[in-house]
């Protein structure tokens, strides 16, 4: 899922039907680290920066709340500009920072494999777009 799908009452289904998930997370999104688990060699050459469980929606009300811990991957990525050049049509995006958040509820794939997963996920799509 890409941001714009980032919502407490999805991921709470998600994990309440026993399936996994990966997403593309705000910059924005305020979280409250639970656990910092240490990252491989591996991960770091893949250039996750950090790799985390952490509680979501602290401040939101009560329906809007996560019922479960979530694990949170940070990983470098290319700094961008929004494409729009300040024009209304398009993305109303903020500029890449550099840093690319990522949740879940996969706590057992390594940190290298959701990193090359995320880096790979246009090729990704496209491929379950042609070959469903």
């Amino acid at each position: 899922m890409d941001r714009g799908y980032a919502t407490f009452a999805l991921f709470n289904s998600i994990v309440q039907s026993q399936t996994s998930c990966v997403c593309r997370l705000r910059d924005s999104t305020v979280c409250q680290v639970a656990q910092e688990r240490t990252l491989s060699a591996a991960a770091i050459k893949a250039d996750v920066l950090c790799d985390q469980v952490v509680l979501l929606g602290k401040t939101s009300k009560i329906g809007g709340k996560l019922n479960h811990a979530i694990r949170l991957i940070q990983m470098r990525c290319t700094p961008h500009h929004n494409r729009t050049g300040g024009k209304t049509i398009g993305s109303t995006d903020p500029n890449s920072d550099g840093v690319f958040q990522i949740a879940m509820n996969l706590l057992v794939v390594p940190a290298e494999i959701i990193a090359l997963i995320c880096s790979r996920r246009w090729i990704i799509g496209v491929f379950n777009l042609a070959y469903p």
